[in-house]
């Protein structure tokens, strides 16, 4: 019954906007997808990239567009 120790089965109305950056190669993409869609986050996927893409702004150009995502996310949020 370990498997349903998950965020995925909480329950998770009522939150407030979010997004989810994902690197397409990291190991929870999937659940980090599920996750994303039940709580209706926007999504942004950097192609080719591990974990915490944004991270890696300054040396690859997905990691740029992953930090873009977040930042014109709170930008739109605070706005």
């Amino acid at each position: 019954m370990l498997a349903h120790v998950s965020i995925t089965y909480a329950d998770l109305s009522g939150l407030p906007p979010a997004i989810v950056v994902v690197g397409e190669c990291e190991i929870p993409r999937d659940d980090e997808l599920v996750l994303a869609k039940k709580v209706g986050a926007l999504i942004h996927i950097a192609k080719d990239m591990p974990h915490n893409p944004a991270l890696f702004a300054d040396y690859h150009p997905e990691g740029q567009r992953a930090l873009d995502a977040l930042t014109g996310f709170i930008r739109k949020c605070l706005a």
